[in-house]
């Protein structure tokens, strides 16, 4: 894959707590797959990418807008963001709203714990992070 450079340093950089932008579907997919080695992580990256869609409406129409690697409690997540149809004529799509962000929070550490719904983010020293 010609992206594989840029997107293993993307999945470094996440890793390092950054939350940064997804590209496609594919550029999530390579994401979820790099974090399994480096961080222990199991899990199904097709289950997770399934779940993200469910009751999310038409899911051509879905979009992946951002990722990123946190901690809540001790147990470690992965949050990604992304626009639905509902989006459409809405307010336009800003990782900091104070409205916050949909999307998908994958519980690692207690799986069945996962939800979609919405998180916030806030710019601490230079790089954005999940707040809540």
């Amino acid at each position: 894959m010609e992206y594989s450079n840029k997107w293993s340093a993307d999945a470094e950089m996440v890793m390092m707590g950054f939350t940064l932008p997804v590209e496609s579907e594919d550029h999530l997919k390579y994401l979820l797959d790099y974090f399994k080695s480096p961080c222990g992580f199991e899990y199904n990256t097709e289950e997770i990418i399934s779940n993200s869609k469910q009751f999310c409406g038409d899911p051509n129409k879905i979009s992946f807008k951002h990722i990123n690697l946190c901690s809540i409690e001790g147990m470690r997540m992965i949050a990604i963001t992304m626009t639905t149809e509902e989006d459409e004529g809405g307010e336009p799509y800003n990782l900091l709203s104070k409205n916050g962000c949909f999307g998908y929070v994958y519980n690692i550490d207690c799986p069945y714990c996962s939800e979609l719904g919405y998180s916030y983010y806030a710019n601490k020293i230079g790089r954005i992070v999940r707040i809540g």
